[in-house]
Parts: C-alpha cells; sequence; structure tokens
C-alpha cells in the first residue's frame, strides 16, 4: 500500500505541472479566488477529458473521497496532504495552528431558537 501511495503522489507532482503550466496557473496561489480559479479549471479539464486532469482527479477519489476510504481512513491530515502536494505548499505546523476562541456576534441571537427549537 505504501508503495502505491507513493507512487499515486509522483503521479500527482507529475500531473500537477502540466496542469498548472497548461492552464497558465500559478502554483501557490495568493487569495481565495486563484484557489477556486484552480478547481473550476480541474472541473472543466476533466469534464473534457484533459489528461492531467482526469489523473489529478483519480489520485483525490481514491486518496480523498472513494466510499471505501473517506468514512474511515481520511482524515484533515490526508486532506492537507494533497493540498500542500497540489499547491506546492507547506504544511502547517503544530506551533503556527492557533485555535480561535473569538465569539461570533450575531450568530446566537440569530439562531439559537431555531437550533433549540429543532426535533432532535
Amino acid at each position: 500500500m505504501q508503495t502505491r501511495l507513493v507512487q499515486n503522489t509522483n503521479i500527482l507532482d507529475i500531473a500537477s505541472k502540466h496542469f498548472f503550466s497548461q492552464n497558465g496557473l500559478t502554483r501557490a496561489p495568493k487569495n481565495l479566488d486563484e484557489i477556486i480559479l484552480v478547481f473550476e479549471k480541474l472541473r472543466d479539464g476533466i469534464a473534457r477529458g484533459d489528461i492531467s486532469a482526469l489523473l489529478i482527479g483519480k489520485y483525490i477519489y481514491e486518496n480523498i473521497t472513494a466510499k471505501e476510504i473517506r468514512t474511515l481512513r481520511v482524515t484533515a491530515y490526508d486532506f492537507e496532504d494533497f493540498l500542500t502536494k497540489f499547491f506546492i505548499g507547506t504544511r502547517m505546523s503544530e506551533s503556527w495552528r492557533k485555535k480561535k476562541s473569538e465569539k461570533i456576534t450575531g450568530f446566537a441571537d440569530d439562531y439559537s431558537s431555531v437550533i433549540l427549537s429543532s426535533p432532535k
């Protein structure tokens, strides 16, 4: 299984390089709009049958979304791993991560009655 994952990772890297180059996209997006554009181009590439997009889609399916694994073995770490390889990113270290304890204003006022009244 480990060998297959390494092979899939190598295929993801090669397919991603080609996909980003072919579509004139940067593998280091600067904002959410650029990330959305990448996934829209990926969706369109899959629909057109573009080989690099299909290989990326296959990687996502086999390693993240396939029913056989998604309910038992896929974690946020796996998704983060895909994103760092696909976008040539860096995994956040534990010291970078901080839990936000900010109170979201307006939510409790607007939705608490709905939540409390919904049937369990």
